[in-house]
């Protein structure tokens, strides 16, 4: 049976970390995140019984991602200081890795954004296309 789970993301002293749990749906707007919660996606899994022994397959059908609030800046804004801050090794890592947008979440990191990807603010949820300049 395929069951459905939702992904939450946190800071995390070197890397993020993540969170899981099972959702009746894949729908954004019945995610409640956590406070220091800046991005979710839905992904989905094969569970079963094998053997009278739980089973479960690796996650497959991944979401684009949703970030909790934030503002979207391309690489021409971050070159032109709208970010804010020292932004060089940003501006290296936009170009080198052909990232045309990032967004500073609300917890204030900031991540690489991409077209299919979508926004929640306010409680609505935005396609990021709409907020890219």
């Amino acid at each position: 049976m395929i069951q459905h789970y939702g992904e939450s993301f946190y800071p995390g002293l070197l890397f993020t970390e993540e969170s899981a749990r099972k959702v009746k749906r894949r729908d954004p707007n019945r995610i409640r995140p956590k406070e220091n919660c800046f991005m979710f996606r839905f992904f989905d899994r094969e569970e079963g019984e094998m053997g009278g022994k739980k089973v479960s397959s690796e996650a497959f059908n991944y979401s684009p991602k949703y970030f909790v609030a934030g503002k979207v800046f391309s690489l021409a804004d971050v070159k032109d200081g709208k970010l804010g801050g020292d932004v060089k090794i940003l501006i290296t890592n936009m170009e080198v890795n052909h990232h045309s947008h990032v967004i500073k979440t609300q917890i204030g990191n900031i991540q690489e954004i991409e077209k299919k990807d979508f926004v929640v603010l306010r409680g609505k949820v935005v396609p990021a296309s709409k907020l890219m300049k």
